[in-house]
């Protein structure tokens, strides 16, 4: 019978170490919509045509001297971080007539300095502080020798989420 008692015990203890239970805590954040208003389009200062290729950039500086960068105001949760990208394909600007003008270098900030590099994906991480953040956007063209006269323009594309 002891023998029995002592089998029927270990196999108790043998058969409650395969199962074993714990709590877990299921979390959820609700956010607040983005909100993406444009302010401004990047527009370049007339440039005048001449014998020489002229890179000209527009730095997301609301002083550069060269143009106006574009603005946005984005809006959501105060204090969150979202990420801005460039996620258009734009390469060249278009007169509509067969002319291009080749545009790169795209640059995003505050609109206090040359900003950070978002090309080929990188991005611009600013914080929703009081639940908006100002996103300038600048880059460059190039202007080639005896570039012929006219409007030049292309659309691009910002994306932004939440980090």
């Amino acid at each position: 019978m002891k023998l029995l008692l002592s089998l029927g015990l270990v196999l108790v203890l043998i058969s409650s170490s395969f199962a074993a239970d714990s709590d877990f805590q299921v979390q959820v954040k609700i956010v607040g919509g983005i909100g993406l208003l444009k302010v401004d389009d990047l527009v370049y200062d007339d440039v005048t045509a001449t014998a020489a290729v002229q890179p000209i950039k527009v730095d997301p500086d609301t002083a550069d001297p060269n143009g106006t960068p574009a603005q946005f105001t984005v809006t959501g949760t105060p204090a969150a971080v979202v990420d801005c990208t460039i996620t258009g394909a734009l390469v060249q600007l278009d007169n509509g007539g067969g002319a291009n003008i080749p545009i790169g270098d795209w640059r995003m900030g505050d609109g206090t300095d040359a900003g950070v590099a978002c090309t080929g994906g990188a991005k611009y991480s600013p914080t929703l502080a009081g639940g908006a953040a100002d996103v300038f956007i600048g880059a460059t063209i190039t202007v080639g020798a005896w570039q012929t006269n006219g409007d030049y323009t292309g659309d691009q594309t910002l994306t932004v989420i939440y980090q």
